[in-house]
C-alpha cells in the first residue's frame, strides 16, 4: 500500500516540476491554481486515485519473466528527467539554454560548490523523492503484473514532457509564430540622424535578481525604499517585462545591449564549445550593439563583476563588442578578498569599492567613457551578506537586508560621482539583468504573479525626475540608453528596440508577451541570422 502511495504522489510531484509547466506569459501552473499549496492537493487527489487503480492489478507470480528491456528503457527515461525536474524546482526554469549554458560553463567542482552552499536542503529533499521513487517502482515490479508495461509507458510519457524534447521538436516541427516573424525586415541596426555634442560618461549597473517588483512587498517595504529614493532621482520605467532570450544573466546583458534575444545557434553555437578559447573568437559580431557604437565615437569601455568573467560567456560577449578593460574576483590579491568572497565571488561591497576607484581612472584619463557592472550579494538562493552588512534581526531571509545594502551601495556610487561634479555629463542606468529565480522570497514573487516587472532607472539622462508606463522588454533599453547619452535615432529604433521616447510601437505593444515567446523559443533561423559571421 505504501509503495504504491509513495511511487504516485512522488511521480505526480516529480511530473509536475519536470513539465515546462507555464503559460505562454511564463506564469507557472500553481500560481493559476492559486496556490503551491492547491498543486499539492491535486497531487494528493492523484495519488489516492492512482493508489485503487494500481491496487486492482493482479498480483506478479514468482515464475513471470520480467521484460529487462522495458525495465532498462524505464529507469533512463526516469534519469534523463531528473535534472529538469531539480532545475524546475530549485531555480525556477528548466528550459533548455540557461541549462545547457550553466552545466557547459561550470566545471563539476563549481556546481558541487554551488550546491552545497545554497541548495542543501532542497537536494536531500529531491534526493530523498529519486530514491522513494526507484524504491517504490522496484517494489511494484516485483509484486504487480503489468507493472513493468506501465513504468514503460510512464517513462515515454516523461520522455515526450521533457524540455529537452520538446525543445528539439520546437526545432523540426513548423511553427506559424515563427514564420509570422520577418526578423530580416525587424532587425533594424541603429541609424543616427544625429549624435550628441557632448559625449556623456555612461555607468550601467546590473542588479542580480533585483527586480522592480520587490517594492510591492508591504513587509519588506523600508529594505526597498533606497531603490525608490534612486528613482526619484530620475527616469523610472515601470512597465518593463521579460520574455524568452532575456530571463538569465548573460541574456539580459546582451538582450540590453544589443536589442535581441540571446539564442544559441544550435548544438554548433559558442555555448557548446568545449575549449573556452573558441568562444572568443566569436559572439555575434555581426550584431551592432551598444559597445559596439561607443568604442567607434571613442568611448574607453570596462566591465566589472565580481564572479569569474569565463563563466556564462560574459567575457566572450563583451570583448566582441567594444570592450577592452576587465575586472573580475580573479583581478585582486587574496588578502584583500579574505572574508569577502561568497560561493560566486566578490561581495558588493568590495566590487563597489574597485568600482570607484576604476571610475576615477577613467575620469583622470580625460576620454569619455562607459563603466559596466553586474552585483552578486542578492544572488539566489538566500543571497550573501557582506561583513558591512549585518543580517535584519527578525527576518529569517537575508535577501531584503542584501537588496537594502546594495541598493545603498548605487547611491553611493552616484554620490561619489556628484561630489566630483560629473552629474551633469554622466548617465548612470540601474537595472534587472533579469527577473529573480528560486530564492528565499519566492512565495512572495509569486503570488504577485503575471505583474512582476524587471527595474530600469536612468539618472542624468534628463533634469526632471519622473516615471515612464510604457510597456517595455529589455530589447528596447538598447536604443533608450542611446538616447540618453544624446544620441537622434531614426525611427527611435535599434535592432528589436524600440526607445521609450518614440512613437512607434515596440514588440511588447505590437505582439503582446505571450506571441514574443513563441517567436523566441527554439527559433533557430533567427538565431543563425544573429549568430552570422
Amino acid at each position: 500500500m505504501f509503495a504504491l502511495l509513495f511511487f504516485l504522489c512522488g511521480l505526480a510531484f516529480f511530473y509536475m516540476n519536470l513539465l515546462p509547466y507555464k503559460t505562454d506569459t511564463d506564469i507557472p501552473l500553481y500560481t493559476l491554481l492559486g496556490s503551491f499549496d492547491r498543486l499539492i492537493q491535486i497531487i494528493a487527489v492523484i495519488g489516492i486515485l492512482g493508489y485503487y487503480l494500481l491496487n486492482a492489478l493482479p498480483a506478479r507470480t514468482n515464475t513471470a519473466r520480467l521484460n529487462w528491456v522495458l525495465i532498462i528503457f524505464w529507469l533512463g527515461a526516469f534519469v534523463f528527467s531528473i535534472p529538469f525536474a531539480v532545475s524546475n524546482a530549485l531555480l525556477g526554469t528548466n528550459e533548455v539554454e540557461p541549462i545547457l549554458i550553466f552545466f557547459k560553463d561550470n566545471q563539476v567542482d563549481d556546481i558541487k560548490t554551488i550546491g552545497l552552499d545554497g541548495f542543501t536542503g532542497p537536494l536531500l529533499f529531491w534526493g530523498s523523492i529519486v530514491a522513494i521513487i526507484l524504491w517504490a517502482s522496484y517494489h511494484l515490479i516485483r509484486t504487480k503484473k503489468h507493472a513493468v508495461n506501465i513504468l514503460a509507458v510512464t517513462g515515454v510519457i516523461l520522455l515526450v514532457s521533457s524540455p529537452f524534447v520538446q525543445y528539439l521538436a520546437r526545432l523540426v516541427l513548423p511553427n506559424a509564430a515563427h514564420q509570422n516573424f520577418d526578423f530580416v525586415q525587424r532587425l533594424t541596426p541603429p541609424v543616427f540622424e544625429a549624435k550628441p555634442s557632448q559625449q556623456k560618461n555612461l555607468i550601467i549597473v546590473y542588479l542580480e535578481s533585483i527586480e522592480r517588483s520587490y517594492g510591492e512587498m508591504p513587509e519588506f517595504d523600508t529594505f526597498y525604499q533606497p531603490v525608490r529614493d534612486l528613482a526619484a532621482r530620475g527616469l523610472e520605467f515601470t512597465d518593463v517585462q521579460q520574455v524568452t532570450g532575456t530571463n538569465y544573466t548573460i541574456a539580459g546583458i546582451v538582450s540590453t545591449h544589443c536589442g535581441v534575444p540571446l539564442l544559441p545557434n544550435g548544438l554548433k553555437s559558442v555555448f557548446f564549445q568545449s575549449n573556452m578559447s573558441a568562444q572568443m573568437e566569436s559572439f555575434m559580431p555581426s550584431t551592432r550593439c551598444l559597445g559596439d557604437v561607443l568604442a567607434d565615437d571613442g568611448y574607453t569601455l570596462s566591465y566589472m563583476n565580481g564572479a569569474s568573467l569565463d563563466k556564462f560567456s560574459k567575457r566572450a560577449f563583451l570583448k566582441e563588442h567594444g570592450y577592452t578593460r576587465f575586472f573580475d574576483y580573479r583581478s585582486l590579491p587574496e588578502d584583500v578578498k579574505k572574508g569577502r568572497m561568497n560561493v560566486w565571488g566578490l561581495n558588493d561591497a568590495l566590487l563597489f569599492e574597485s568600482v570607484t576607484k576604476e571610475y576615477d581612472t577613467l575620469k583622470a584619463d580625460g576620454s569619455p567613457f562607459a563603466l559596466s557592472m553586474l552585483t552578486l550579494s542578492t544572488h539566489g538562493p538566500d543571497a550573501f551578506l557582506d561583513q558591512n552588512c549585518p543580517p535584519a534581526p527578525g527576518i529569517d531571509s537575508q535577501l531584503p537586508r542584501a537588496i537594502e545594502c546594495t541598493s545603498k551601495l548605487v547611491s553611493g556610487l552616484v554620490d561619489h560621482i556628484a561630489a566630483q561634479g560629473d552629474t551633469d555629463n554622466t548617465v548612470v542606468v540601474v537595472l534587472s539583468d533579469h527577473l529573480a529565480l528560486f530564492n528565499s522570497l519566492r512565495t512572495q514573487l509569486e503570488s504577485i504573479g503575471p505583474d512582476r516587472r524587471n527595474l530600469f532607472i536612468m539618472l542624468g539622462a534628463s533634469d526632471t525626475p519622473s516615471k515612464n508606463t510604457r510597456a517595455m522588454t529589455l530589447f528596447d533599453l538598447y536604443p533608450s540608453i542611446l538616447e540618453g547619452l544624446g544620441y537622434k535615432l531614426k525611427d527611435g529604433r535599434a535592432n528589436f528596440g524600440v526607445s521609450a521616447n518614440s512613437t512607434n510601437q515596440n514588440l511588447i505593444e505590437e505582439l503582446g508577451q505571450a506571441t514574443i515567446n513563441k517567436t523566441f523559443k527554439a527559433n533557430q533561423k533567427l538565431a543563425g541570422y544573429l549568430w552570422r559571421p
